[in-house]
């Protein structure tokens, strides 16, 4: 299948092979419709939030069970299997990425025990873990940021320090291990995501160990082959290619910041103070609002990024960001070098995040128009389908829940590939 396909599609031909997994932190469903549409049946998730949860329930026909995973109400049934009549060939496991990011300087700190010890988030693998015990699926996949795997924590009990792989492996004893960084720009999302996944195969199921431990198994993503000739027919995973066919929006006021036709394709608007910021950013420069070089009041140009003030005439330069202090003066806002920043329309674009919204976050500006990115638009740089049913969030006040469930989530179409190997390892 063509991404294009996968896109647009909303029906196929069924896949020959069919194989089952369950979805432990399971979010919106955006990886899983991945598997789904790859001919994987979901038996079961298992997913706190009721609205991420009732959003998973509308786009895969599963059980959803809507409670913390590690609730003592909730602990896994040593007759799951039974219940759920039928072997398990695969487990998804992404826990909450926040506490292992290093995004944040106050989280993600990865020999910090303290900082892992106030976050309850940290220790939920383990709960994960007691879940795998009972289903002893096939395989087991866990998905989070680069720096997981390498998060230093404290046992439960408080009497053990280690990695999160120290943990993994020695309660997996059972199965073989295999951990990677993997980009999904390599496969043909138009994204730059760095992930970690990690892979552990039940020892009685591997038919090839030894290129299992060495990284050369064919289910590994470093090793799939032509990847970006299977990606689409939208061959250039550029942003700029993959913005491209939608609708013109513009943040200056309510009339023109939303698409009368698709419910999810609108932006925030900005007051004139804010717009002139993006207004003045060249289009396709990929340039930050910081970089606006020239003095509306004197002409002057080549102002160093800086300063808040023309270095000629003293005017203040507002058509960058800033804040109007109490005294009457200006000072630019305090910001790392990706914030007011147009994505490059020539690159795949940034890691879309859940601040996808906001103005001042990390590459969210639209590369040619004078706005950030609408949901519908991270919905596509994440590569979720177009018949993906969101209705579940579709009032004023859970908008902005869709971006976050964007910005956790696995690009669909990575998983759809990946999907489309697994079945091949454990059926």
């Amino acid at each position: 299948m063509k991404l294009i396909t996968f896109l647009r599609s909303r029906t196929e031909s069924r896949p020959r092979k069919v194989f089952t997994f369950v979805s432990l932190f399971s979010g919106g469903g955006i990886g899983d419709v991945g598997f789904a549409r790859a001919g994987g049946k979901c038996m079961l998730a298992i997913e706190s939030d009721t609205l991420r949860a009732a959003i998973f329930a509308a786009n895969l026909n599963a059980t959803v069970l809507n409670a913390p995973i590690d609730s003592p109400s909730f602990a896994p049934r040593h007759d799951l299997r039974a219940l759920l009549r039928t072997e398990v060939d695969v487990a998804l496991v992404t826990p909450p990425c926040q506490s292992f990011s290093t995004a944040n300087p106050n989280r993600g700190r990865r020999f910090d025990i303290h900082s892992s010890a106030s976050d309850a988030r940290t220790s939920l693998f383990f709960s994960a873990l007691n879940w795998l015990d009972v289903l002893k699926p096939k395989l087991i996949i866990f998905e989070n940021v680069p720096n997981f795997f390498h998060r230093c924590l404290a046992s439960p009990d408080g009497q053990l320090l280690g990695t999160v792989s120290n943990f993994v492996d020695s309660h997996l004893h059972e199965y073989i291990p295999y951990r990677t960084l993997v980009n999904m720009t390599d496969h043909g999302v138009p994204q730059r995501r760095i992930r970690s996944l990690g892979f552990y195969c039940r020892r009685d199921i591997l038919k090839q160990p030894l290129q299992w431990t060495s990284g050369r198994h064919w289910l590994f993503p470093n090793n799939w082959k032509s990847t970006n000739s299977a990606a689409s027919t939208i061959t250039d995973i550029t942003a700029g290619a993959a913005l491209s066919d939608f609708p013109t929006l513009d943040a200056s006021s309510v009339g023109s910041a939303r698409d009368p036709h698709d419910p999810l394709h609108f932006v925030p608007t900005y007051d004139p103070v804010r717009y002139r910021w993006v207004a003045d950013i060249p289009p396709g420069s990929g340039r930050s609002a910081y970089e606006n070089s020239h003095c509306t009041q004197c002409g002057a140009t080549n102002i160093p990024v800086d300063t808040m003030h023309c270095i000629f005439c003293g005017s203040p330069l507002l058509n960058r960001p800033h804040v109007k202090l109490p005294n009457g003066s200006y000072r630019l806002i305090h910001g790392f070098a990706t914030s007011y920043r147009r994505i490059h329309p020539g690159f795949p674009a940034p890691t879309v995040t859940t601040a996808s919204s906001h103005l001042g976050s990390s590459n969210t500006i639209h590369p040619f128009q004078n706005r950030v990115l609408s949901i519908r638009e991270c919905a596509r740089l994440q590569t979720v389908p177009h018949f993906f049913d969101w209705t579940a969030a579709t009032d004023k006040r859970r908008y902005y829940a869709i971006r976050q469930i964007l910005g956790e989530g696995i690009p669909s179409w990575f998983m759809y590939q990946l999907a489309s190997r697994v079945k091949r390892l454990v059926t």
